[in-house]
Formats: C-alpha cells, sequence, structure tokens
C-alpha cells in the first residue's frame, strides 16, 4: 500500500529492509543499516508527539537520536515531555497543518463498512478493497 500512495512521488523510497531481517526487528537497526547504505547522507525519522514521549523505552533510543534526526509531527493536544537530554538535542519539530486522520480510524471505517475517501489515496483505498482488509 505505500508503495501504491508513493508511486507518483519520486521523492519517496519504499524499503523492504525491514522485511528482509531475520528475527526481531529493531528502529536502531534499521537506521544503522541505512547509515551504511547511504554513507554521508542526514536521516529523519518521523514520528509521533506519542511515540516521542514512548521512545525512552524503546530498543537503544539514544543510537536512534544519534542515528538521526527526530522530526515530531505533534497533535495539538500534545503537552511537553520529559526526556533525555540526547534524545531532545535529536528532535526537530515539524511545521505542518494538524489534519485529524488516523491509522486505527481508517481501519475502524473500514470494518464498519465506512467510507474512507479523502482518508487515503484512491489507489490505496481499493486495494484495501479488493483485498477485503481489516474486515472482520
Amino acid at each position: 500500500m505505500l508503495r501504491l500512495a508513493t508511486e507518483d512521488n519520486h521523492r519517496f523510497e519504499v524499503s523492504d529492509l525491514e522485511l528482509d531481517r531475520a528475527g526481531p526487528s529493531y528502529t536502531v537497526d534499521t537506521l544503522a543499516s541505512l547509515k551504511e547504505r547511504h554513507p554521508g547522507v542526514e536521516l529523519f525519522f518521523i514520528m509521533g508527539q506519542d511515540a516521542l514521549g514512548d521512545l525512552p523505552n524503546w530498543h537503544d533510543p539514544a543510537r536512534i537520536a544519534q542515528l538521526s534526526t527526530l522530526a515530531v509531527a505533534a497533535r495539538e493536544s500534545d503537552d511537553a515531555l520529559d526526556l533525555p537530554p540526547t534524545i531532545v538535542a535529536s528532535v526537530e519539530r515539524l511545521a505542518m497543518v494538524t489534519i485529524a486522520i488516523s491509522g486505527s480510524d481508517i481501519r475502524e471505517r473500514v470494518a464498519a463498512g465506512r467510507s474512507i475517501r479523502y482518508l487515503v489515496p484512491s489507489v490505496v483505498e481499493a486495494y484495501i478493497r479488493e483485498h477485503a482488509l481489516y474486515r472482520d
């Protein structure tokens, strides 16, 4: 679905790096692999404020912050977080308009037979319908 959603934009590249990895797949391992494959390239790890708040519980969070700039999308209701300085130094807030679209809402809508038009690209909507995804 990600390939379908981004196929018209050459600025995106979809990687199956984590699919090819045996055993547990940690973000830090993926970032390290990307750094190795693309030396000298600055990596940005896009995440929501909620994920940033949980980052101290992830596998090797300090290294994640070392390997990438944490590009954080905050919601209006998100509060300030108390994070270690090693993580805070890597955070860059994304200036963006907040839109109320969430993956869980999309899955719930599909399961209930409600429309997801305009919430996902039309090719992704067709794929979900064609493969009967998110239905019980």
